[in-house]
């Protein structure tokens, strides 16, 4: 029987007491045996999985609440099936419902290749505004999740043909796919900007200056102030090529856009996370952990308790007091941390009671970012610091493509969106970078 998220959370609740059992037991003196750890490690295994649990239940239930709202936005009572005016000149209808939106995509991804489309989805297209015969429709990026630390739009956009009746189950499956895998994403600051042109951000760092005292009737000296800047580029990112069947797409009862939506994001999210982790920033973006300041752990095949503390105290206290400030590390190297114990015998790692938080470390929050190097020779396995001054740089105005005739034999069409993304260190030394010897 499905539990609910009540349920879940009890349980949860009481995996952590026993916990805090096992800890205080250990803390007061008596230390850690075999057996204790092996039940400590087992609850802590059980304490994640309820966690992802809840968060999944969560999610469902934010999910079905839009849905919902989308269907309750349609029937407007004005004698007119729900359509609303999207004003302009063209005075066309506008989308109604989320199951509007989602046929009248599946009408034009359906028409270009002579394949039926019924008179519903033909409808629904209408409706929308979609042109049935266009070989490209634009995207826009349409929700700031909460998920997202801070979201900037540098000026105002509108959306290209189409893009402002998207499906929101294609947009927001899309969005929330690259943010599952973009651990580095979900704590930046994400900068969102109509066009692609080179973006100069200037930076200063004047930390290394403080007022002195002069006396009286004394010439003043001066100190200027050291500017640089940091520019964003623009890369252009493929999801490949996707191929769906006649069936699937004809097929009303599939949710074609939800599906396709998750599927090209998740393999956006893959690609832009990747080079926001570790990307070397030449014909790509500079990942968090590339150059800048950096802090040598003391061995080549671990991470102690005191590289953490070091690589902590080398960033400014005026960065560790920001609420963006954390760890980032991946799972693995998560997984070594969790196991580390001051000299009482007591673990580092404390867990955390928010779903879907990895719990904290020295009392910093952590976050998994899975494209992190692991824990090996020369290699930068943790970083900690002021994550707002990571900057992600988004390019409004995503494409997506059909491909008709490529596939044909095959009795199939394909799909692919374009992206352009970006991502930089505005301030080096907000962040640190354990990295181990040879």
């Amino acid at each position: 029987m499905k539990k609910s998220i009540k349920t879940l959370k009890e349980e949860r609740a009481d995996i952590f007491t026993r916990m805090q059992t096992l800890r205080d037991k250990a803390n007061s003196g008596e230390g850690w045996n075999s057996e204790e750890e092996g039940q400590f490690d087992d609850l802590s295994k059980q304490y994640d999985s309820r966690t992802n649990d809840i968060a999944r239940e969560e999610r469902w239930l934010e999910q079905q609440a839009a849905q919902n709202a989308d269907h309750s936005r349609g029937d407007d009572n004005s004698g007119n099936d729900g359509r609303q005016n999207r004003g302009g000149d063209n005075n066309q209808p506008g989308p109604t419902t989320e199951e509007t939106r989602a046929l009248g995509l599946q009408a034009w991804a359906c028409a270009a290749s002579g394949r039926e489309v019924s008179d519903e989805q033909r409808a629904a297209a209408e409706n929308c505004g979609y042109r049935l015969g266009a070989p490209e429709i634009g995207l826009n990026f349409r929700t700031n999740y909460a998920k997202v630390k801070k979201e900037w739009r540098a000026q105002s956009t509108t959306a290209t043909e189409g893009g402002d009746t998207i499906p929101e189950g294609f947009v927001n499956n899309l969005e929330r796919a690259m943010l599952d895998f973009g651990g580095i994403r979900e704590v930046s600051q994400v900068l969102r900007t109509a066009s692609g042109n080179d973006l100069p951000w200037p930076t200063v760092d004047d930390t290394g200056n403080a007022a002195v005292i002069i006396a009286e009737n004394t010439a003043d000296g001066e100190q200027d102030v050291v500017t640089g800047a940091v520019t964003f580029n623009a890369y252009k990112y493929t999801s490949r090529i996707v191929r769906v069947s006649a069936e699937l797409l004809q097929d009303s009862a599939f949710d074609f856009a939800a599906v396709l939506g998750s599927l090209l994001g998740e393999r956006i999210g893959r690609g832009t996370a990747a080079h926001f982790a570790t990307g070397t920033g030449t014909g790509q973006p500079r990942g968090v952990s590339i150059g800048g300041n950096t802090t040598t752990a003391a061995a080549n095949n671990a991470v102690s308790g005191d590289d953490l503390i070091d690589l902590m105290h080398a960033v400014d206290v005026a960065y560790r007091r920001s609420s963006s400030t954390r760890f980032a590390m991946n799972d693995a190297t998560l997984a070594s941390v969790r196991k580390l114990k001051d000299g009482q015998g007591q673990y580092l790692w404390q867990p955390s009671l928010q779903a879907g938080d990895p719990g904290q470390i020295l009392g910093q929050p952590i976050t998994v970012a899975n494209d992190l190097a692991d824990i090996g020779s020369t290699t930068r396995s943790v970083v900690f610091g002021d994550f707002s001054k990571y900057i992600v740089r988004d390019v409004a105005g995503m494409r997506m493509k059909r491909l008709v005739e490529r596939y044909a034999e095959f009795d199939q069409e394909a799909f692919v969106v374009y992206s352009r993304h970006d991502g930089d260190r505005i301030q080096d030394s907000a962040l640190r970078t354990l990295v181990h010897p040879v």
